[in-house]
C-alpha cells in the first residue's frame, strides 16, 4: 500500500533514481552513490569487516568535503579491538583507484583512515615503484556490496547527498522561473507530491531497520538521531545503537543521564569552581558513572565526537540527552505513542497533544539549566518545545507510525496519519528552507503556502532529489523542463473539465 498511486512528482523522481544507480562499465554503482550511502551509513553497521578481516565500528562517517583531497573529513572510526580514531575516509568503486587516483603520492590523503569501496573481488595490484618518494600505504580496505541495508534501486531513489553541496545564496535556480508560472494551488499540489515522496522514504527507512533491530528499537534511533540535529547526529545514533547494553537495569531518571553523559564523554572530569547545584548534580552523576563505567567503556565516545561549537545552548547534547533519559524511565512511554495515534484528535490539537506527552515533569536541575556547567537560569525552560516537536513529529514519529500502520487492515489508522502529516502546523525555520525559497521560488512564497510542515517537507525533498544532483548553475537538471511539461498538462486537463 503506497500513499499515492503513481504520480507525476513520483515518475520524475524515479527517472533521476535510475540515472545514478548503476552506470558503471561493469555493474558497479556510481561513485557518488557510494558517497551517499557511506554518508546516511544505510548500512548493516554490526556486519562491517575490512578485507583483512578487521570489524569496522563507524562512531561518525565523518563530514563530506568539497574541496580537494579525501571524500569525508574528520571521521571516527574502530578497527577491531583498537581504540576510536580519527581520520579521513575515501571513497572509490574500486581498491586500484587508490594508486590510478595518485593518492599513495598525495600529501592530503595521509590521515586516510578506511578506504571504503564497492566490492574487493579483486584486490587492488602491489603499489607501482615510486623511487625514494613518500607514499602513503595503502588504508584498510572495507567493501560495501554485501552490508547495505536495502537494494540498489531503493537506495538511489530516496537517498539524497546531505549538505554536501553549497550554493550562492543569491543564485536563483532553473526552475525558478517555471516555479513562479504555477498557481498557488499548483505549486501547493506539487509541493504535497514531494512531501509524500519524502514521507515515503522515511517509511522505507524505517521498515528497513526495523527489520534488522526491531521497531522499537528502530523508533528510538530515530529520536536520538532526531535530537542530534545536522552536527550530531551520529554520535547520537552510536548510542542509540548501543541501548541494549546502557539501559540494562537502569529505571530511573538520574541514572540513565548518569551513563549517557557518561558514555558520551559529556561528564567534565573537573567539577570544582562550580555553583553549588551543578557541584552536587556532578558528583552524583559521576558517582553513578563510576559503578559501570568499566563494564561500557566498549561503548563510550571521544569527547571529540560532538560537533559544540555555534550549537545554540537549548539544543545542547547534555540536555537532549538528558530529555530522552526521561523518556527512557518510564517503561510505557514508546506504548504511550501508539495509543496517542489510535486516538483521534482535531487538527488544531496535532501538535499540542503530542507535545503534552513528550513534555516529562519538571526537571530539578535541567528545567534551570542548559548545561551541566552553566550558570541557574532566571527562569525554569522545557526540555523541549514546540519547533522540535513538529521536527520530530514529521521525520521521526509519524512515519514510524505509518510504516507500522499501512500493513494493518482495515486502513484507517494509516489513512489517519497520512491526514495528520499533511494537517500538521508549520515547522522552525532553517537556512536550508531560506535558501530553498531564494533557490526555487526566488523568495516570493504566495500567501499561506508555507503554513503547514508538509509543504516544507515538500519544498525540501525537491531539494534533495533535484538540486543536490546538479551543479550551482543546474546543468543538467530535469527538473525545470519537467514543471513546464507538468504545468501545461495540469493546464489542458483544467480546460477539458
Amino acid at each position: 500500500m503506497s500513499i499515492h498511486p503513481p504520480t507525476w512528482y513520483f515518475r520524475a523522481r524515479e527517472q533521476v533514481g535510475r540515472a545514478w544507480c548503476l552506470h558503471d562499465q561493469d555493474g558497479a554503482p556510481a561513485e557518488r552513490l557510494l558517497q551517499a550511502i557511506w554518508f546516511h551509513q544505510r548500512l548493516l553497521r554490526d556486519r562491517l569487516q575490512t578485507t583483512d578481516g578487521r570489524k569496522v565500528q563507524v562512531v561518525h562517517p565523518g563530514f563530506p568535503n568539497p574541496e580537494g583531497g579525501p571524500d569525508f573529513r574528520d571521521a571516527l572510526v574502530r578497527l577491531g579491538d583498537g581504540p576510536v580514531c580519527r581520520g579521513d575516509v575515501e571513497v572509490d568503486v574500486r581498491p586500484r583507484s587508490w594508486w590510478e587516483h595518485g593518492h599513495d603520492q598525495n600529501p592530503r590523503y595521509a590521515r586516510v583512515l578506511l578506504h571504503v569501496v564497492w566490492e574487493a573481488a579483486t584486490l587492488a595490484p602491489d603499489a607501482p615503484a615510486r623511487g625514494n618518494r613518500a607514499e602513503n600505504p595503502p588504508p584498510p580496505i572495507l567493501p560495501l556490496c554485501e552490508v547495505l541495508d536495502a537494494p540498489l534501486p531503493e537506495l538511489a531513489l530516496w537517498l539524497d547527498r546531505g549538505e554536501n553541496v553549497a550554493w550562492p545564496e543569491a543564485l536563483r535556480g532553473a526552475c525558478c522561473a517555471p516555479l513562479r508560472q504555477l498557481d498557488p494551488g499548483q505549486l501547493e499540489e506539487l509541493l504535497e507530491q514531494a512531501a509524500a515522496a519524502r514521507l515515503e522514504g522515511k517509511i522505507l527507512w524505517f521498515q528497513a531497520r526495523a527489520r534488522a533491530v526491531g521497531w522499537e528499537q528502530a523508533l528510538w534511533e530515530g529520536l536520538f538521531r532526531g535530537l542530534g540535529y545536522k552536527h550530531n547526529t551520529w554520535p547520537m545514533q552510536w548510542l542509540a545503537e548501543h541501548r541494549c547494553r546502557w539501559a540494562e537495569g537502569a529505571r530511573s531518571v538520574t541514572l540513565l543521564q548518569a551513563r549517557l553523559l557518561g558514555l558520551g564523554g559529556l561528564l567534565p572530569d573537573e567539577i570544582r569552581h562550580l555553583p553549588a547545584d551543578s557541584d552536587q548534580l556532578l558528583r552524583r552523576l559521576w558517582d553513578l558513572w563510576w559503578r559501570d563505567r568499566a563494564t561500557l567503556e566498549d561503548c563510550c565516545l571521544p569527547r571529540n565526537a560532538w560537533r559544540l561549537h555555534g550549537v545554540r545552548p537549548a539544543n545542547h547534547p547534555q540536555r537532549r540527552l538528558a530529555l530522552v533519559a526521561h523518556w527512557l524511565a518510564r517503561p510505557d512511554w514508546v506504548r504511550s505513542l501508539e495509543i496517542w495515534c489510535t486516538t483521534e484528535h482535531a487538527e488544531s490539537d496535532l501538535a499540542p497533544s503530542l507535545l503534552r506527552l513528550l513534555q516529562p515533569p519538571s526537571d530539578p536541575f535541567w528545567s534551570w539549566h542548559w548545561t551541566v556547567q552553566s550558570t541557574r537560569l532566571p527562569q525554569p525552560q522545557p526540555l523541549i518545545g514546540e519547533a522540535r516537536v513538529t521536527d520530530l513529529a514529521v521525520n521521526v514519529i509519524l512515519p514510524w507510525l505509518a510504516a507500522r500502520a499501512r500493513t494493518v487492515e482495515p486502513p484507517l489508522l494509516w489513512e489517519r496519519l497520512q491526514r495528520w502529516y499533511f494537517a500538521w502546523p508549520t515547522g522552525e525555520d532553517n537556512a536550508l528552507l531560506r535558501l530553498a525559497r531564494q533557490r526555487l521560488l526566488a523568495g516570493r512564497v504566495p500567501r499561506g503556502l508555507l503554513r503547514r510542515a508538509a509543504t516544507q517537507q515538500g519544498l525540501l525533498q525537491i531539494v534533495r532529489d533535484f538540486c543536490d544532483h546538479a551543479n550551482a548553475a543546474c546543468e543538467g537538471c530535469p527538473f525545470p523542463a519537467r514543471v513546464r511539461q507538468w504545468a501545461a498538462a495540469a493546464q489542458g486537463a483544467g480546460k477539458e473539465d
